[in-house]
């Protein structure tokens, strides 16, 4: 007893099933990241990274609706332990020059100042680097999921809309049919993302997001599947080019801001820099906002 609700009117129940995300503005920005897999023994086998992102939708009367859409990545043994070590030694040798510096009696003496400035110019680079290869070895072509930014319903509406009408030019027939919507959300993802991606990194989450269709017909790898994959990121590039108020919006085609991404991170992903990740270090991430804050922010 006596923790029926967290404040905000959110209830401990609603916190436990994810439901209190329909409270979130639909223009919110909210993604998931997560370790899953077993260790055995030196060596990581069998772990996977989750990337999930809350997708709100406005149905029939208005009613608006919260789902999640996720996608699973397999890991490289070994690959989250690398990036791990090598953000631990990059900490260790930061505060071990704060302390150096703070012992120095001269320290506040413009030598001693500049030595130090520049071994902190130094670990931010090296900081970089390891965000660079988390990105690459850990999240892959996937950031799209986190980098993505849906601005409202109408916006997921007409990506989609996009989508489908490239793939009813372009694509095979098999995709033509009524998809799902959680592979529908991805895809939408994927054209608001496909210009800033490489034509390869595009062609692996098409062959992933439709893996049954494309068995008989596109292996991975296929060339079909890169001129696909070339195709949608040209399509793209167009529709972007108009706009889905995604960096300009209004019909006046004014400037605004958007809004940070609530960024949650499970404890064993949670010393990592996912913020300083190149997808993301132009854009405002807050991490693990309570929900009574995120709800009335």
């Amino acid at each position: 007893g006596g923790l029926g609700s967290l404040g905000g009117g959110i209830s401990v129940g609603r916190l436990l099933d994810g439901s209190w995300l329909s409270e979130l503005p639909s223009g919110q920005p909210v993604a998931w990241v997560a370790l899953v897999g077993q260790e055995d023994g030196e060596d990581e086998q069998g772990e996977a990274l989750v990337v999930a992102r809350a997708v709100h939708s406005t149905e029939n009367g208005g009613r608006t609706r919260c789902r999640i859409v996720a996608h699973r990545r397999p890991l490289r043994p070994g690959a989250r332990r690398e990036v791990e070590e090598e953000v631990n030694r990059i900490n260790w040798e930061n505060q071990l020059g704060v302390r150096a510096h703070a012992e120095k009696p001269d320290g506040d003496s413009p030598p001693e100042r500049a030595v130090f400035w520049g071994e902190r110019r130094r670990l931010d680079k090296q900081l970089g680097l390891a965000a660079e290869k988390l990105e690459q070895d850990l999240l892959g072509p996937w950031r799209f999921l986190l980098s993505a930014f849906w601005p409202a319903a109408s916006s997921i509406e007409a990506a989609a809309a996009a989508f489908r009408r490239w793939a009813a030019s372009e694509a095979p027939a098999r995709w033509r049919r009524r998809m799902p919507d959680t592979c529908l959300f991805m895809a939408s993802l994927l054209f608001l993302e496909a210009p800033q991606m490489e034509e390869a990194e595009v062609a692996e989450v098409l062959a992933n997001l439709f893996a049954s269709p494309l068995q008989s017909s596109l292996p991975p790898g296929d060339g079909n599947l890169c001129s696909l994959a070339q195709s949608l990121r040209e399509a793209a590039s167009v529709a972007a080019a108009a706009s889905f108020g995604v960096v300009e919006g209004g019909a006046q085609g004014e400037s605004w801001r958007r809004p940070p991404v609530l960024l949650f991170l499970d404890s064993a992903l949670e010393g990592l820099p996912f913020e300083v990740c190149p997808c993301l270090l132009r854009r405002a991430v807050q991490r693990g906002v309570a929900p009574n804050l995120a709800t009335s922010a």
